[in-house]
């Protein structure tokens, strides 16, 4: 049974002033959008394709604004003749490559429609949500609109999560932010940092049939390793452990031929907590390895090459972040959700989004929302279902409304 069954707000919805369009119409353009996105591959760095599209959807929708910007997010803004806040809802354009090709029983990119779920790379994360999200707001009643509403269809967040929100976020200077993910149309309201960091090691080259002319690098390494896990890891009652792993070794030369390495690096992914800063993590790897010598430490670089042809460069540095309990944003939030037929159950995100820019650095308070499951996503035949997807609509709608109060 559709979500909308019995909702009065939803009984007659009017697109580009039109006459009013039934609730399996609304269903046929999400439907249609999503599969559309779904066959317009965008993978980080190469999205322009697809956001050429939604740039000239959005056209089609009541907007009042819609601009690319030059590192090639697509931004639009609804604006309401009543004051209120300044709204964004992001949604991001890229998606992860499909893993063996060979295992999937569909085309990754062929947006196909069976079992009431439609298939494809990017279903679920997120373009179902892109769909879900342009279409519930970008068809709100003028009557509903207080503020400013910005929707933006970012790039590159697979790849950098957060970087390219930085000119969207410098122009529409928004009070509070929803960032679609899926999170099973729950309030996602705390979320998990992450960074990268690599540890060199250095040793003494020598012939592998004299190694105690040498310094071996790699034993040396050996002993960090074992240091590092014996790290004590903090806790949040809501986002629970702390996690350090160990996720990359290589000895250097490498390939080595009858050498006694000289060098090992070590790569770690790191998942943060609230609190956590490049310093407070750097003091205490430092002061976990003060017993040993010849190392040096850093935060893995990343870097990417829009379609526009812009660079972004930084450190693998996502901050965590919370949305307090009391927060008079999360109660409105709620109020949205619920007046739209939905349960407006919270929960922490297990996974990094672009809000560990507009919360974890920005400090816009910001929650995370969206239909299907995060299990579905970058899996083989990843899918959403049709009726997630009208309960995203719903949701979004209701958040814009109960927000701008």
């Amino acid at each position: 049974m559709s979500i909308f069954n019995g909702l009065e707000p939803w009984a007659n919805i009017k697109i580009n002033g039109g006459a009013g369009l039934k609730v399996h119409s609304l269903q046929d353009e999400v439907v249609g959008l999503t599969r559309e996105l779904v066959r317009h591959p965008s993978l980080s760095g190469q999205e322009q394709s697809a956001a050429m599209l939604v740039r000239q959807f959005i056209q089609s929708l009541d907007f009042d604004e819609v601009w690319v910007d030059e590192l090639g997010n697509v931004v639009a803004a609804r604006y309401g003749d009543q004051p209120g806040p300044r709204l964004l809802f992001d949604a991001h354009l890229d998606v992860v490559p499909p893993t063996q090709p060979e295992a999937w029983t569909c085309d990754p990119f062929g947006g196909e429609m069976r079992d009431g779920r439609i298939w494809g790379r990017g279903a679920t994360d997120i373009k179902g949500g892109l769909a879900a999200l342009l279409l519930g707001l970008g068809n709100l009643p003028r009557r509903d609109l207080k503020g400013a509403l910005f929707i933006s269809a970012s790039i590159g967040e697979e790849h950098m999560e957060g970087a390219a929100l930085q000119p969207i976020v410098a122009r529409t200077q928004p009070d509070f932010a929803v960032i679609c993910e899926p999170t099973g149309c729950q309030l996602g309201v705390a979320q998990k940092g992450r960074t990268e960091f690599w540890i060199q090691v250095a040793g003494t080259p020598a012939h592998t049939s004299q190694p105690d002319m040498g310094d071996n690098a790699i034993y040396r390494a050996a002993e960090i390793i074992q240091d590092l896990r014996r790290l004590p890891l903090a806790e949040d009652p809501l986002l629970g452990r702390a996690v350090m792993e160990l996720i990359e070794i290589v000895s250097s030369p490498f390939p080595g031929n009858c050498i006694v390495p000289d060098g090992c690096r070590l790569r770690y992914d790191r998942r943060l907590l609230p609190g956590d800063t490049r310093q407070s993590l750097m003091d205490s790897l430092h002061e976990a390895m003060a017993n040993h010598q010849r190392w040096s430490i850093g935060f893995q670089p990343v870097r990417l090459e829009t379609y526009t042809g812009h660079v972004l460069e930084g450190e693998h540095f996502y901050p965590a972040w919370t949305l307090p309990e009391d927060s008079p944003w999360l109660a409105k939030a709620r109020r949205g959700l619920e007046m739209n037929g939905l349960t407006a159950k919270s929960m922490a995100v297990p996974y990094c989004t672009n809000a560990s820019f507009t919360a974890g650095q920005a400090g816009i308070p910001s929650l995370v929302f969206g239909p299907s499951d995060i299990s579905l996503a970058h899996i083989v035949d990843e899918y959403v279902e049709v009726d997630e997807l009208m309960r995203a609509i719903a949701g979004f709608t209701g958040l814009a409304k109960a927000l701008a109060e």
